[in-house]
């Protein structure tokens, strides 16, 4: 078996993280020897080593353009030997991307630099990604920052995964009624 990654994009609050758990469960239920790496959103391990008080968004996103790039060259090594079955990652590299630029529209930040390197890792994350699960709408809004509940960040933000991840793209939506939610995730890989 090719080792998957599959992503999960989207702003907060949509069921990236639940859709996870649900996937990794599913994929153990069928096989219970599977390999799975479950990569948790980089933004959440670095607010929860600072206090919420403190939260520094220039440090925050210089922490997850960093962490994302590391990611991205162990993905890319670990898929060259096959080391895992399956990847469950919670957002894309792009997604950090969006974010500071989001933060930089709004003044939090007045630096991109975090992101600029000698390699292109958004063209290196597409060519890694096997799958990316799209929601359509958000579940309820984003507490911790609520600017990121603007319609019209939301509106970058879709048009951008479309754009870059185009055909890997998995546009779910949150109305599809199943059962329960589980049925809604696994109906994606089955």
């Amino acid at each position: 078996m090719c080792m998957k990654v599959i992503v999960f994009s989207w702003v907060g609050n949509t069921g990236k993280t639940s859709a996870i758990d649900l996937l990794r469960y599913s994929f153990l239920e069928k096989d219970p020897k599977a390999r799975i790496l479950v990569l948790h959103e980089t933004a959440i391990e670095y607010i929860s080593k600072v206090w919420l008080e403190s939260v520094n968004r220039k440090e925050m996103q210089a922490h997850i353009a960093q962490t994302e790039k590391e990611r991205i060259d162990f993905l890319v090594a670990m898929k060259k030997i096959d080391h895992y079955d399956y990847v469950l990652i919670d957002r894309t590299y792009v997604d950090g991307l969006l974010y500071t630029y989001w933060n930089v529209l709004l003044w939090y930040s007045a630096d991109m630099n975090c992101y600029i390197t000698d390699q292109d890792y958004k063209s290196i994350s597409k060519n890694l990604y096997d799958h990316v699960v799209f929601f359509s709408e958000p579940i309820k809004p984003d507490l911790l920052f609520q600017d990121y509940n603007h319609q019209e960040f939301g509106e970058i933000f879709y048009q951008t995964i479309q754009f870059i991840y185009s055909e890997k793209v998995l546009l779910l939506d949150n109305n599809i009624q199943f059962s329960n939610n589980r049925e809604k995730y696994i109906a994606l890989f089955n």
